[in-house]
């Protein structure tokens, strides 16, 4: 074996130092050649010599010429130096060069060599150049990548600067104008022995793949996350210590770095972040519910049903009473109650945004909203509104209209809202005002209160005395009718109500 090497790189040294000859170039002479192997250490008979030349140009690692002529073994015989006088180097490479190769070919893309002959050098040489071109594209997209992610960052990034370098050279190592002998054995000698380097190499540049494809969008939303002012502004209180370590161990992992893409630094990253985002989010909305309690917006949203509310709505709706508009006071009050409070709350929301739409921030302290407060207010309310109306201004303009009203007017339900006691309790006289005040009935008290209320009174007894067995023409009762009516003493103004009595005054 060792004189097989000895002989290929003899013709191997006469390629790289002999001029040209002729259209035959980078020959050595298979006499010349024999002398030399006859002074060496691998001295051995002509016949010897002989078979392992033949051996060589069989396999590709030689190639024989009589002249300028190459020759084929297949019409060749012993001895050689019949059928060859020169020769030259083969494409097929060294075996050492092709353990070498098949190696980083393993290694590169997973491939195992048996048999290496040419057309498998031939094919390894097609994959080298692939590669060149796929490494060519990934470097200048993971530059691409990298570029903007280390300059906003503090921390060192020289490892992947560095790996990258290498890669570039690893690139240039590959030269497609070769052929694939000369190609595979320059790849070859400048790689050298270091496999452990070029592992190092590709294991790097996944990872960096890795990264880029599967966390970079993940590393962003974490620092778009953690820089957001919400963990800025949380108070530094026992209760929220914990907390407040948790956002400063997190933002010191954040910075891109060696450590981050090539050494796990991003998986203890995930951990730590998804530990106290569960945390803050725990928090957060506990603190949340606290100030904005669900049952004190459902406390608050009941009020607007119930009796007390809907008793003074109805009070609103006579437009003369002697009092200020409270039903519109608490109305608005309660509405901007409703609204101050938060609902919109979601958890899973809050993983993504730290901050609720109400812009509620840990530490915030609103003012207390208390549903009783407005019931109170609804109370006062309701009393002020009864007082009015039982005014004796405006009770007795009403109680004038009442005396107006046909059969079937509500004029008990009106008498019966002029009788009621403020004093009553809340809940009771809310229920009475509610059931008492139809449409109708506000109606009636708004006509009584819209201006001057006159009511004039005819007896109807005198005008049937004075009509009693005497006999008229329709237009003779008609005019009588009139006379009785228009009462000279006691003229009907426009608006006037007629009061009908019965039986003789006294």
């Amino acid at each position: 074996m060792r004189a097989f090497h000895y002989i290929r790189n003899r013709v191997i040294e006469s390629r790289r130092v002999s001029p040209n000859k002729g259209s035959l170039q980078n020959h050595i002479e298979l006499e010349k050649l024999y002398q030399l192997l006859r002074k060496s250490e691998y001295g051995m008979p002509r016949q010897t010599f002989e078979l392992i030349v033949a051996v060589l140009i069989k396999e590709g690692y030689l190639i024989g010429y009589k002249g300028v002529r190459p020759v084929d073994l297949k019409n060749a015989r012993l001895p050689i130096s019949y059928a060859v006088d020169m020769l030259v180097t083969g494409k097929l490479i060294d075996i050492e060069t092709q353990k070498r190769i098949t190696d980083v070919v393993k290694h590169l893309f997973g491939k195992i060599t048996e048999d290496y002959n040419i057309s498998v050098q031939e094919s390894i040489w097609q994959d080298f150049q692939k590669l060149r071109s796929k490494f060519e594209r990934t470097l200048q997209e993971v530059q691409h990548q990298l570029a903007p992610l280390a300059s906003e960052s503090s921390e060192s990034t020289s490892e992947m600067e560095n790996f990258l370098l290498q890669l570039r050279q690893l690139v240039d190592y590959i030269e497609p104008h070769q052929s694939s002998d000369i190609g595979l054995e320059k790849f070859a000698s400048r790689v050298g022995d270091n496999m452990d380097a070029l592992i190092r190499m590709t294991e790097n540049l996944g990872k960096i793949q890795s990264f880029l494809k599967m966390e970079k969008s993940g590393y962003q939303e974490m620092c778009n996350y953690m820089d957001h002012p919400a963990f800025s502004s949380i108070p530094d209180q026992t209760e929220f210590a914990d907390l407040n370590k948790q956002v400063k161990e997190v933002k010191a992992l954040l910075p891109f770095s060696d450590q981050l893409v090539l050494h796990l630094g991003i998986d203890r990253l995930k951990d730590e972040f998804a530990l106290f985002r569960e945390q803050y989010v725990r928090m957060y909305a506990a603190a949340h519910e606290k100030v904005y309690q669900a049952v004190i917006i459902e406390k608050l949203k009941k009020i607007k049903q119930s009796p007390g509310y809907r008793a003074i709505r109805k009070f609103r709706e006579i437009r003369s009473l002697p009092v200020s508009d409270y039903f519109k006071e608490i109305d608005e009050k309660l509405d901007q109650a409703i609204q101050s409070c938060c609902l919109r709350l979601n958890r899973n929301d809050l993983k993504k945004h730290p901050q609720c739409l109400c812009n509620f921030l840990l530490g915030d302290r609103p003012t207390s909203i208390s549903a009783e407060s407005f019931e109170k207010e609804i109370h006062v309310a309701l009393k002020q509104y009864l007082k009015s109306m039982q005014e004796p201004r405006v009770r007795d303009r009403i109680e004038s209209y009442m005396e107006t009203l046909q059969e079937g007017a509500p004029a008990g339900k009106l008498m019966h809202l002029l009788n009621l006691l403020a004093d009553l309790p809340f809940d009771h006289l809310a229920s009475q005002i509610v059931s008492t005040m139809d449409s109708d009935v506000i109606r009636h008290i708004n006509r009584a209160l819209k201006g001057k209320i006159k009511v004039v009174e005819r007896n109807i007894s005198k005008f049937f005395n004075e009509l009693k067995g005497r006999h008229f023409t329709k237009n003779g009762l008609r005019r009588k009718f009139e006379a009785w009516l228009e009462h000279s003493e006691d003229p009907i103004e426009d608006g006037a109500f007629i009061k009908i009595s019965m039986g003789l005054k006294k």
